[in-house]
């Protein structure tokens, strides 16, 4: 989410819907169940900063499945959110053994967010696999999580259309070769990668292009501060809400790179691009939400 001369205030687009809203006798079990794996050591951060950005965004429930040896991390950083320790590897990553317990919380959530400092540990494989397996609902892959989906193109190319993929430059050239594409061909940007794989697209970079089928738009928010490690971590955290919260998987995606680059651009008018790191996007959060309320309410 890094344009370059964008408006001072730009408005969401104004084909979205309004965002759910909360009912009166709303619950912290009716406003969303996300269900966050990932983190590895040396990683917990990217974790961290997917479950406060998800919390941040309205989700009712967040959970992080976790390895073992980061535990006490996320617990110290995360107060709000709750945790899923796991079995992990003497590298600090996590291992097929812990799906069996993975899945009664798989069954409980209302959205997956899969990939933040996961790791690419030979035994992560496995796990990520039997993951998306088992769950069915609306999901987005990032980080390490496109890494592992790229090592199996025929699960690239037959995912699910509740699926949200949300890879840098780096990471989507990595998904073009798996489909067989050369990893710089002008032919097989965004728009045609979205014709051939189901779900989402969205590509982080200046002017965020996010595409489905072939429905391709590109994102008005962000600045060149957001350059930043963790950066696409709270990204995740907020689609992941949205998903968990109703909005369909596209809408999701647009509405998430609106608020996300907005806070972003909330955060360098406050301190500078130089200064910006991932946590100042999460604490901007409630403003860019309370513009696109307040958008909302004009309508």
């Amino acid at each position: 989410m890094i344009p370059s001369g964008s408006p001072k205030n730009p408005r969401p687009p104004a084909d979205l819907p309004p965002l759910p809203p909360r009912g009166e006798d709303a619950h912290k079990g009716t406003m969303g169940r996300v269900l966050i794996v990932g983190g590895s050591l040396g990683l917990s951060g990217a974790v961290i900063l997917a479950a406060r950005a998800t919390l941040r965004s309205g989700a009712g429930l967040v959970t992080a499945a976790i390895p073992t040896q980061i535990h006490s991390a996320f617990e110290s950083a995360c107060v709000e959110g709750m945790s899923l320790p796991l079995p992990d590897d003497a590298d600090g990553t996590l291992t097929a053994e812990g799906l069996a317990r993975l899945e009664l919380y798989l069954g409980r959530a209302d959205a997956l967010v899969l990939g933040p400092g996961l790791g690419r540990s030979p035994g992560t494989g496995p796990l990520f696999a039997g993951i998306l397996d088992v769950y069915k609902g609306p999901h987005l892959i990032d980080a390490d999580g496109l890494w592992h989906l790229a090592r199996d193109p025929r699960r690239l190319a037959d995912g699910a259309a509740g699926r949200v993929l949300t890879p840098h430059a780096c990471e989507f050239a990595l998904l073009r070769s798996a489909l067989g594409a050369a990893e710089d061909d002008p032919e097989f940007e965004v728009d045609a990668f979205a014709r051939a794989v189901p779900g989402v697209i969205l590509r982080k970079g200046p002017r965020t292009q996010i595409a489905e089928g072939v429905h391709s738009v590109r994102n008005s928010t962000g600045n060149a501060g957001m350059a930043t490690a963790g950066s696409g971590d709270v990204l995740s955290g907020v689609i992941g809400a949205l998903l968990a919260r109703g909005d369909p998987p596209f809408v999701a995606a647009r509405r998430g790179a609106w608020l996300h680059g907005r806070a972003g651009d909330r955060a360098r008018d406050r301190i500078g691009e130089e200064s910006l790191i991932a946590s100042d996007l999460i604490d901007e959060l409630p403003a860019a939400f309370r513009e696109l309320e307040r958008t909302q309410s004009d309508r």
